[in-house]
């Protein structure tokens, strides 16, 4: 990991970690926490990395829905934006074409879907736990019958 994200990063991640481990934990546990302290200290910027790292040792299991080696927030060639805060996140769709926006958690299951075709959808939900999420934009109707979908993630941690 010292090598994917710099020692003095790693370093203070694993301290963070350190907050959060109690006994009884096992590998798989402890690939989580270390997960969440990337999230507590730098908002999820070295997630990719991490998870990489994590799953190249076995601690966590292949997941399609992560694109890490492409990155989940590039947003080239894709007709809507994504933005995200701390406590929400919003698709901004200036064409106003029809989406489907599906909430996952970091096990793929969905929280929520949700059919829209505003020029903005905003959501914010108090009562979802602080964690990582994935949110899955499907947009329909591109050049005609055509659709396409992107990952994107987002940390909640408010």
């Amino acid at each position: 990991m010292n090598g994917s994200i710099g020692r003095d990063a790693a370093d203070s991640l694993i301290l963070q970690m350190h907050y959060s481990l109690s006994s009884g934990l096992n590998m798989e546990d402890a690939a989580a926490v270390l997960i969440d302290a990337d999230t507590l200290l730098t908002g999820g910027k070295y997630y990719c990395p991490i998870y990489n790292c994590l799953f190249q040792h076995g601690l966590n299991p292949a997941n399609p829905l992560i694109q890490c080696d492409v990155g989940i927030n590039d947003l080239q060639e894709f007709p809507v934006r994504f933005f995200n805060s701390n406590k929400s996140f919003s698709v901004i769709n200036a064409n106003l074409h029809p989406m489907q926006i599906d909430l996952l958690n970091m096990s793929g299951q969905i929280i929520s879907t949700v059919e829209e075709n505003r020029a903005m959808f905003n959501y914010e939900n108090e009562n979802l736990a602080t964690g990582i999420y994935l949110v899955q934009v499907l947009v329909r109707n591109i050049g005609g019958n055509k659709s396409i979908s992107k990952t994107f993630k987002w940390s909640k941690t408010e």
